[in-house]
């Protein structure tokens, strides 16, 4: 599995865990129980973090990606040597 595959699946998962924390949010607002309505959303704002997680990672990954490229193969930080 490549780099943009390992992204694009985070990026889907990221997605799942959203929609399914607005179930929960959703469904929070019904809850006739003080317990389950506080459950509820302690369960949605755990999806959205791991949402968030899995994005940062995604992105993380892509900007090491781009990084890595930008420089020719085998440098260092700093400019590539002129060779004399």
């Amino acid at each position: 599995m490549t780099t943009i595959d390992t992204d694009y699946a985070r990026l889907e998962a990221a997605l799942s865990l959203r929609e399914i924390a607005g179930y929960y949010l959703k469904s929070a607002e019904e809850a006739g129980n003080p317990t389950v309505w506080e459950a509820r959303l302690r369960r949605a704002a755990k999806l959205e973090k791991e949402a968030a997680a899995l994005e940062a990672a995604s992105n993380s990954h892509g900007a090491q990606a781009e990084k890595g490229a930008a420089r020719p193969v085998g440098s260092s930080d700093g400019p590539p040597a002129i060779a004399p």
